[in-house]
């Protein structure tokens, strides 16, 4: 990807912050559901939080997923591969009080993961 690309994407993904994550079931239909962006670093690894015992962390573990940004006049759409991540460091950085509303017991919790889309 060029500079100028990575720019203008790593701006849209700035100003969008929540997006709709799509992963295949079991019966091989696609479903989607609204995740909030924790961050991003500089390999484009986006990562959001979740729940072990979600759909989502077994349906994206080392799978492809989509993801679909949309706010402020702009979409963006991003595929990947997911993996979730039980990354203590890495909870305590993302963790936020957005997180308290849709999880419990904090970073501490050990049911409370990383998921990663690289």
């Amino acid at each position: 990807m060029s500079d100028d690309r990575e720019h203008t994407l790593g701006q849209l993904l700035d100003d969008i912050r929540f997006a709709m994550l799509t992963t295949m079931d079991d019966q091989g239909r696609l479903v989607s559901r609204p995740m909030t962006m924790q961050d991003r670093d500089e390999d484009w690894v986006l990562y959001f939080v979740t729940q072990r015992g979600n759909p989502v962390a077994f349906q994206s573990d080392g799978k492809q997923v989509n993801l679909a940004f949309a706010g402020k006049g702009a979409y963006v759409s991003v595929s990947g591969t997911g993996s979730i991540l039980n990354d203590e460091a890495k909870k305590q950085e993302l963790w936020d009080a957005f997180n308290e509303a849709y999880t419990q017991g904090g970073p501490e919790n050990p049911d409370n993961v990383i998921q990663a889309v690289d």
